[in-house]
């Protein structure tokens, strides 16, 4: 059986031409891939903290995200004040605002619907919402005493607006703080100064405060009226 031999020089050859291609091969595959600081800053796409603040600020506390911004935010009270409501004024729940309440609310820090302060001398927090119940918009302060329990005032009710078949609240609530200057509302002469936090209601034309005295609200007019 004859076998066939190849020269060392030949051999030597032949590696030297695998080795020149096996070179090429490497070569080719390296300029496909990007290099790694491409892939960090280039190929890697994140949007700027604007957005990501912007996608946070537009989804609710559940996750749901809510495209429509003129839908007004949930009311904040605590559960027994809540519940209070609840067997004051059966299937209550929060009013829509007319565009022009909406803008008009865009001043003040609380409100439109809902807001907190301190409306008699105590240091627990009272709260003044508005609410929807049937047709009408009703005007409430809540307060709560030593004992924890929550007693309701009802400061104003009015018939919701019309607008195309949607009821809509005109109104907006807006804090009035302590030391504010309140003028009688007969006799404009008489002036006060608020005792206490007090609850303002305004609409396009009007605002009214109401400040607690002897265990009742009263309502006065507002010194820029």
């Amino acid at each position: 059986m004859a076998v066939s031999v190849v020269p060392y020089y030949m051999r030597l050859e032949r590696c030297k031409k695998t080795t020149a291609m096996l070179a090429i091969v490497v070569v080719i595959m390296g300029s496909c891939g990007p290099e790694n600081k491409k892939v960090t800053d280039e190929q890697i796409e994140t949007g700027g903290r604007t957005e990501v603040l912007d996608s946070i600020a537009n989804t609710r506390e559940d996750g749901v995200q809510i495209d429509d911004p003129t839908i007004p935010p949930a009311l904040t009270l605590p559960p027994p004040a809540t519940q209070v409501l609840d067997k004051r004024y059966p299937g209550w729940q929060q009013p829509v605002l007319s565009q022009s309440a909406e803008k008009s609310a865009e001043v003040y820090e609380q409100g439109p619907t809902i807001i907190t302060g301190n409306f008699n001398q105590d240091t627990i927090p009272d709260y003044a919402l508005q609410l929807q119940q049937d047709k009408d918009i009703v005007m409430i302060a809540l307060l709560q005493d030593s004992a924890r329990n929550w007693k309701t005032y009802e400061l104003k009710r009015d018939v919701l607006f019309n607008e195309r078949g949607k009821l809509q609240s005109l109104y907006i609530l807006h804090l009035l703080a302590r030391g504010a200057e309140l003028q009688d509302e007969t006799d404009t002469s008489k002036k006060i100064k608020a005792p206490y936090d007090a609850v303002a209601i305004s609409t396009e034309s009007n605002t009214t405060a109401y400040v607690l005295e002897d265990e009742a609200f009263k309502s006065y007019a507002t010194a820029e009226e």
